[in-house]
């Protein structure tokens, strides 16, 4: 007999959710999309009932039976349940309304009522659903299993919720955190996305906390857990998410908003009719011209059928339009959502900008230049050509636009968040260089070197991210920039003349936020925002007006459930982010944004003018029938 998996090694095996022989792969498929499968199984009946009323009446009554069977059931269980929550609104109507009509011997139009509802659920399904997959991928975030170091050295692998506070872990290269701890050896850069939204790692090493879900880029760890894994930094995250969709305003589409009061009007309506006409007028309560005949055609002419069917195809029409480019919206009711949106609210890195880095200047720190920025810029790639940092990649780029050769490489080590020293071959001159971070490059530097050396960064830089190389007594630095999208400014623009306003919200720090700001036209600016804080943000907007956040990481999740809308910037985006948020743009174009605020007003247009013509034909079949003109003639 097989151990029986615990619930964390069990997603970590890779297995199926399930080993029961009848819930295979094609079984399961017949229970995909079971409301459209049945709306169309009714259709074909009620064509086959009408085509026969015809000619064989009773072979179509049996058809009718079929399509009240498919349809009706469905419908008049909705509709019980509705009256036992003591729900009022249009299906619970569109459903009375099929069955008056079949007890008023009109079949086929009570039979045609549940075939638009059966469409009408069908669609109000699709467009209506709303993924719940992003606490899935949070908890696939981090590995379900981890390597303790035993007091006699031994390394053995263990789940994570059974690893006491206290245990070491060690951690190779290339791998992900697994619960919060202080690094005990060694030394990292460890990216922190998840945490920052920013993608330009950090240096931790001995003594400093790393959170769980960290990705170790460089170098190998010994950490001490500080925390459990209920009480993680990914949990936490989880929490915040969930919170954060509880708190989330609950948006109705308009027909929801207008059905309730009107079925509710004409139920009363019907009612009062049915009892009190016999008393003004001279006419009975029953028979062919009595008021409850009357009345029921009356109700069944007032049941917004064309709406019912309408408004939900204007909805998918507008998902359909927006999937051909490249925009997947998951509800109809989001298009309400966004039209009344007045702030969007946008991330930095990844979303306004490229998400890559660019070497943009290249400063001599020195007094005299003995080698030429085009050498420094050699010489670095050459050091970090095989280095996973994204800054390393930035310097490739940057060799490969200025057309430089490759250096040959003598000699190379690496200090794992710190630098790489080595030794290259120029101009048949042997050099030794080091480049990496302030602390790696200080004890090469001279003591005239060393005076005012970071302010002389600070001012250089402004801000920006940076590197130094430091060879044969030359120091230089290189400054790298995260470049803002092309499309970024004109889309801002676009927004604000429509009355719509802007917010920055982003992780990194003052300078290069308001720098990203002002050149967007972006006046309100928030930065070094951690994933709670961004949260918070939202939570204060979104309480006194509708608001949109565009966002790309697994930071800004819990900000993309909690706001009105959530935009993802699908093609970049982490998974987390992706199924928190209500939108997703595929495609690497924010100018999209503007596309989906504009569809999204064109639908509620489009949706108010059917409304408007439907409601002006169910109003005059409505008084036919209560002066008994319809359906008589």
């Amino acid at each position: 007999m097989s151990t029986p998996y615990v619930f964390d090694e069990f997603f970590a095996s890779g297995l199926e959710e399930s080993t029961s022989p009848f819930l295979t792969r094609s079984s399961k498929k017949w229970g995909k999309s079971l409301l459209i499968k049945s709306a169309f199984v009714s259709l074909f009946f009620f064509i086959a009932a009408f085509i026969f009323s015809f000619y064989q009446p009773s072979l179509a009554k049996l058809f009718i039976s079929f399509v009240f069977f498919f349809s009706g059931t469905l419908a008049l269980i909705s509709a019980i349940e509705d009256i036992k929550n003591l729900q009022i609104n249009i299906n619970m109507m569109m459903t009375i309304a099929a069955f008056a009509a079949l007890s008023l011997g009109s079949y086929v139009e009570g039979a045609l009522l549940l075939v638009l509802f059966a469409f009408s659920s069908a669609l109000e399904e699709n467009v209506a659903y709303k993924t719940k997959e992003a606490l899935h991928h949070l908890h696939k975030l981090v590995p379900k299993m981890a390597y303790t170091i035993e007091s006699s050295g031994k390394i053995i692998e263990k789940p994570i919720h059974d690893i006491p506070i206290g245990t070491h872990l060690l951690i190779k290269e290339g791998e992900t955190i697994p619960l919060d701890g202080k690094i005990l050896t060694g030394s990292a850069f460890l990216s922190l996305a998840h945490l920052s939204g920013e993608h330009i790692p950090i240096t931790k090493t001995i003594g400093d906390e790393i959170p769980s879900g960290a990705r170790n880029l460089e170098g190998i760890l010994t950490m001490e857990v500080i925390r459990s894994s209920s009480d993680s930094t990914v949990m936490k995250l989880i929490e915040l998410i969930t919170q954060a969709g509880e708190a989330k305003p609950k948006v109705q589409n308009f027909l929801d908003r207008f059905g309730k009061y009107y079925a509710i009007f004409v139920i009363l309506f019907t009612l009062a009719y049915m009892l009190i006409t016999p008393f003004l007028f001279s006419f009975s309560y029953l028979g062919a011209h009595g008021s409850v005949y009357r009345g029921l055609s009356f109700f069944i002419a007032a049941s917004p059928c064309a709406l019912i069917l309408a408004i939900p195809t204007s909805y998918f029409s507008a998902l359909s339009s927006a999937a051909k480019k490249g925009v997947i919206l998951k509800g109809g009711n989001i298009l309400d959502a966004i039209s009344s949106c007045l702030f969007f609210a946008f991330d930095k890195t990844g979303t306004l900008t490229t998400g890559q880095f660019h070497c943009d200047e290249v400063v001599y720190l020195g007094n005299k230049e003995t080698f030429s920025q085009k050498e420094a810029i050699q010489i670095a790639a050459a050091l970090e050509k095989h280095s996973h940092h994204p800054i390393s990649a930035a310097l490739m780029r940057k060799k490969e636009s200025e057309n430089l050769t490759d250096l040959e490489i003598l000699s190379f080590s690496s200090t794992s968040g710190f630098g790489i020293q080595g030794k290259v071959r120029l101009k048949g001159k042997e050099l030794e260089a080091y480049i990496g971070r302030l602390s790696y490059i200080l004890p090469h530097l001279s003591s005239d070197q060393k005076k005012h050396i970071e302010e002389r960064i600070d001012s250089a830089s402004k801000g920006k991210s940076y590197t130094l190389l430091y060879v044969e007594g030359d120091l230089f630095l290189f400054v790298f920039t995260d470049s803002i999208r092309k499309e970024a400014k004109h889309m801002i623009e676009c927004l604000h003349k429509s009355g719509r306003k802007t917010i920055l919200l982003t992780g990194d720090h003052q300078k290069t936020a308001e720098d990203v700001g002002h050149f967007l036209g972006i006046t309100e600016v928030h930065y070094s925002l951690k994933p709670k804080d961004k949260l918070i943000q939202i939570g204060k907007l979104a309480k006194s007006e509708n608001l949109a956040m565009v966002g790309d990481g697994i930071n800004d999740a819990p900000a993309l459930a909690r706001a009105t809308v959530g935009i993802s910037m699908g093609k970049g985006a982490s998974q987390v982010a992706i199924d928190a948020s209500d939108v997703v743009i595929l495609r690497e174009d924010l100018s999209l944004v503007n596309w989906i605020y504009d569809k999204a007003c064109c639908t509620k247009r489009v949706i108010l003018e059917t409304f408007t013509d439907s409601f002006g034909w169910m109003g005059g079949a409505s008084l036919a029938a209560c002066f008994g003109v319809f359906p008589y003639g």
